[in-house]
């Protein structure tokens, strides 16, 4: 990892109206055949040989080695749970299976999981959901920083264990309000959602009596801040007999949501079971990809592009190709810039229908708005129950690899890793370490700027656990990228330049200094936010000149307070918190 602190940098504060810097589409720009990806399959090691009926997976980064390591959901339909498999990577290009800790033995009818830093501690916490006997459970595992878990108690999480209420599945974190700790959206497949707010030291309470936990046979759920306003929305797939509509809800703030009701993607029916968010065409909006189908037959998809005034347009495959139209029983799907190109591709799994396996369709990103399917290589030639999937580049070689989760319907398969053989386009990789936002950095924005092929092309990847809480550019022939910015959720905006490709950047928001006031002795306090055990070194000035030390403070709590004695004889004085 590069340390990004002595890059040239820009630091200042968006407001509501963001500034985008000249976004727009690059449509000319084609891809050469020649940089196209290939993919070997993994035919060694448990982590494609332990059988299951794997439902779920994520990439995360557990014990912050720099490597990705790998958690899959197990869940047979019927019948004696099964625990979950935890893969270490041992940065060798192989996986170790954990098998100590609830997090390995605890068993069930898994359904789902995400991996996200609750507690802002620094190390990745793993929150999984289960449904036993017709009872919905949400498990949180906190990490203990040293390789290993604790199981948080039912109640931590406000007593969610409802029994005779259904299933539940998909948890996916966000920080709806913004306040730097992560909450909790559960989509539920009979009766209400979930929405659980954080209120810190692991506490989690439910709301109630909002939009969002609307009892309609919820199956999936994303966040992305389709409207660039700075707060994250929801989408949420629906799957029902007869087939209705999903629900897409605006955040307006304060916690509050507003349900759309208008425009195709509010109004579309389908049997929806999975959704990503990735803008597509790069043109500074994220666009969404519906996956649709059924076990008894198949369904057209739903492709749906952000026309940037918060409406969207539903594409057809004359204008898209077949992503738009194929149709297999689908089960999830992923977007991720797989050769490396500057355009988001995208992987959609398939459960197959009427009784027979699917396979896995990959669409190249044409660079024009368009897609092809690609139909050659293991990826795509392997049949069975694709149940699930993510990208994650486990060997750090600048490459997205791809983890398919198999089985959990018709019974227990090995699941597939398929490594990407690369190719010879450059790419950047950032890891955002949030302070002021929350430690994940989950829902900031990150941008690149750099000259593809000729022509100046923006990108943007918003942080989620979709893409294994790193953003991931192709850069084509570009040999730097030539502004990175990033826009946290916290309303801070740092900007880098010229930046070399083939380097992973691990970047950390700047802590938040603001005034208490003056006290009655003349002293001025201050409230510095910042991450949790970092120091941070506080300056003050009288002219923006000379900066003279104040303190030194390492956080023990998020916000710290800091008394300057020495003000009483100023009328006016500066402040600057530097990260050690």
């Amino acid at each position: 990892m590069k340390d990004s602190g002595k890059l040239p940098c820009v630091y200042s504060v968006k407001t509501n109206s963001i500034p985008l810097l000249t976004i727009g589409t690059c449509l000319a720009l084609v891809s050469s055949g020649s940089a196209q990806s290939t993919f070997t399959k993994i035919t060694t090691g448990d982590i494609v040989n332990d059988g299951g009926y794997s439902l779920g997976c994520a990439w995360g980064d557990y014990d912050g080695d720099g490597y990705l390591d790998l958690f899959v959901a197990n869940g047979p339909n019927a019948g004696a749970g099964q625990s979950n498999f935890l893969y270490h990577n041992n940065r060798n290009g192989t996986f170790t299976r954990i098998t100590a800790g609830a997090i390995a033995t605890d068993t069930g009818r898994w359904k789902a999981c995400s991996w996200a830093d609750f507690d802002n501690d620094g190390n990745l916490d793993l929150v999984a959901d289960r449904t036993d006997a017709d009872a919905a459970q949400v498990i949180l595992y906190r990490n203990n920083g040293d390789g290993t878990f604790a199981r948080l108690p039912d109640e931590t999480i406000g007593g969610i264990v409802m029994a005779g209420d259904g299933n539940s599945r998909g948890p996916e974190p966000a920080d709806y309000d913004n306040d730097g700790l992560l909450d909790l959206f559960v989509a539920r497949t009979s009766g209400l959602d979930w929405l659980f707010h954080n209120d810190g030291n692991s506490g989690f309470t439910r709301i109630t009596n909002n939009v969002v936990d609307a009892p309609m046979n919820s199956f999936n759920a994303s966040w992305a801040d389709y409207n660039n306003h700075g707060k994250p929305d929801l989408f949420v797939t629906v799957y029902s007999d007869p087939p209705t509509t999903n629900r897409l809800y605006l955040n307006l703030g304060g916690g509050s949501f507003e349900q759309i009701t208008s425009g195709s993607i509010a109004t579309d029916s389908g049997h929806s079971v999975s959704s990503a968010w990735g803008d597509y065409d790069n043109d500074g909006y994220p666009d969404l990809f519906v996956a649709n189908g059924s076990l008894m037959g198949d369904e057209n998809n739903f492709l749906y592009h952000n026309n940037g005034d918060g409406t969207f347009t539903r594409m057809t495959s004359d204008v898209v190709g077949s992503i738009a139209s194929d149709g297999a029983g689908f089960g999830s799907c992923a977007w991720g810039d797989y050769d490396n190109d500057g355009f988001l591709d995208l992987v959609v799994t398939t459960l197959g229908v009427g009784g027979t396996p699917g396979v896995n369709y990959l669409y190249h990103n044409n660079c024009d708005g368009s897609f092809t399917r690609i139909l050659t290589g293991s990826p795509v030639e392997d049949v069975g129950v694709m149940v699930n999937c993510a990208w994650g580049d486990y060997d750090n070689d600048g490459f997205l690899d791809l983890f398919v989760a198999r089985g959990g319907i018709f019974g227990s398969e090995n699941n597939s890793l398929y490594h990407n053989n690369g190719n010879s386009n450059n790419w950047l990789k950032v890891k955002c370490v949030g302070t002021v936002s929350n430690r994940s950095a989950i829902g900031a924005k990150v941008r690149v700027n750099a000259n593809i092929g000729g022509k100046a092309l923006w990108q943007l990847r918003e942080i989620n656990p979709q893409n294994a809480l790193q953003a991931h550019f192709g850069l084509g022939n570009a040999t730097n990228v030539d502004l990175l910015r990033i826009e946290w959720p916290s309303g801070a905006v740092q900007e880098f330049y010229s930046i070399a490709a083939k380097q992973f950047l691990t970047i950390v928001e700047p802590p938040r200094l603001q005034p208490l006031g003056r006290m009655a002795d003349g002293s001025f306090q201050l409230a510095l936010t910042g991450g949790l055990g970092m120091t941070y070194d506080v300056q003050s000035s009288t002219d923006l000149a000379r900066w003279v030390p104040l303190t030194t403070i390492t956080n023990t709590n998020r916000t710290m307070i800091i008394t300057d004695t020495n003000a009483a004889g100023f009328s006016r004085h500066f402040y600057r918190a530097v990260s050690r």
